[in-house]
C-alpha cells in the first residue's frame, strides 16, 4: 500500500508533498479559504479537507453544488473539472460507449385488417 502510494507521489511529481484531489487543487487555485466556505455550506471544516486531501473521499452531490453555489461557480463548470477524465464504460456487444439516449422507435407492424377481404 505503501509503495502504491509513494508511486502515485512521484507521478504526480509532488513526492513528499500532500496528495490533493482535483476539488482541493480547484479551491487552491482559486485562493478559496475552507474555513470561509465551511461557514457558507454548512459542510464542516474536517468533511471539506478530507474532500481536499483524500482520494478516497466521495463527494455528494450536494455538497458539490453547495460549494459551486458558495464559491459563484456554475455548477456544471465545477463538476466538469472535477471529474473531467469519466467516461461511460464500452458495450461489449457492440464496442462503442454505451448511450443514454432513448432506443431506436420500430416501425409500426404492416395491418392484417382482414374485414376489407371478400
Amino acid at each position: 500500500m505503501i509503495r502504491i502510494l509513494e508511486f502515485i507521489c512521484t507521478k504526480n511529481g509532488s513526492e513528499g508533498q500532500n496528495i490533493m484531489t482535483k476539488l482541493g487543487e480547484y479551491l487552491a487555485k482559486n485562493k478559496i479559504n475552507r474555513a470561509s466556505l465551511s461557514r457558507q455550506t454548512g459542510i464542516s471544516e474536517p468533511r471539506l479537507t478530507r474532500l481536499s486531501n483524500s482520494m478516497t473521499a466521495k463527494l455528494q452531490g450536494n455538497e458539490l453544488y453547495r460549494i459551486a453555489l458558495a464559491i459563484k461557480t456554475p455548477p456544471p463548470r465545477l463538476l466538469k473539472y472535477i471529474y473531467v477524465g469519466l467516461t461511460l464504460k464500452e458495450d461489449p456487444v457492440n464496442g462503442d460507449k454505451k448511450s443514454m439516449s432513448k432506443k431506436k422507435k420500430r416501425p409500426p407492424a404492416a395491418s392484417t385488417d382482414h374485414r376489407a377481404e371478400g
